[in-house]
């Protein structure tokens, strides 16, 4: 019955609607649901304060998660670096991989936890990430074709039994034709000057896509011996009319 009620209240709310307005009014129920899940899920510390209050929204455990560009690897494994359990990294047998287990050292990543898979074919890839997932483990997927809407589901579900962090890289420039399409988030992540240890480094990121609030821009910096994020500048996509916010 209240369910019933429920229907006749939306369809009245909707008759008087343009087709367009239509369109809007439920962009905006799916997204107000989607950031009330996002709300009960397990967050991550980055280290310092305005770090959290930005990633902390963005990067949410249990949730699959799109990164490329030059530094899509480095930005996973800084993140998996402060993160607790195993991560299952898989990767194609026989293409080029921008793992470097010397550089995940120093990035802070504890080699014990890391278990790298290679196959040949993309499905069998496929598998094992849904197996380490469901286990619970964080998994990083390296990509080179895009999902159809079947597997990108069934890789989401399986991200969600287990809890972990999912990361799907996509290297080169992201565009229009991302590889998850049921991604939460969709980055693109470069070096911001030299990246030369010890010397602090500086990360781009550029949030394409957030399902849970706004994309935005911002320079980061990690720090090796804290093995920490720090905001060195932010510039978020918001109206004409919002005065765009400066992290000193």
């Amino acid at each position: 019955m209240a369910t019933n009620t429920l229907g006749r209240e939306l369809k009245t709310w909707l008759r008087g609607m343009t087709a367009s307005q239509t369109m809007d009014a439920l962009r905006m129920s799916v997204r107000a649901i989607e950031v009330g899940e996002a709300e009960c899920l397990r967050t991550l510390s980055f280290g310092s304060a305005q770090a959290d209050e930005i990633f902390g929204r963005t990067i949410l455990c249990g949730r699959t998660h799109e990164i490329g560009g030059s530094a899509a690897t480095l930005f996973a494994a800084l993140v998996l670096g402060r993160c607790e359990g195993p991560t299952l990294w898989c990767a194609r047998e026989g293409a080029p991989s921008a793992l470097y287990p010397p550089g995940l050292v120093q990035a802070g990543f504890d080699p014990g936890r890391l278990v790298l898979v290679r196959l040949r074919a993309a499905d069998d890839l496929l598998h094992a990430a849904h197996a380490g997932l469901r286990a619970g483990w964080h998994v990083v997927l390296e990509r080179a074709k895009p999902f159809d809407l079947s597997a990108a589901r069934r890789l989401q579900l399986a991200c969600e039994a287990g809890g972990g962090l999912c990361f799907v890289l996509a290297f080169g420039e992201l565009n229009a034709a991302a590889l998850l399409p049921s991604a939460t988030t969709r980055w693109q992540a470069a070096v911001a000057g030299g990246a030369l240890w010890p010397r602090a480094l500086r990360l781009k990121l550029h949030l394409l896509r957030n399902r849970t609030g706004l994309p935005g821009q911002w320079t980061v910096e990690w720090d090796y011996g804290s093995r920490s994020f720090s905001m060195v500048s932010a510039s978020c996509d918001r109206p004409a009319d919002t005065p765009r916010a400066v992290l000193a």
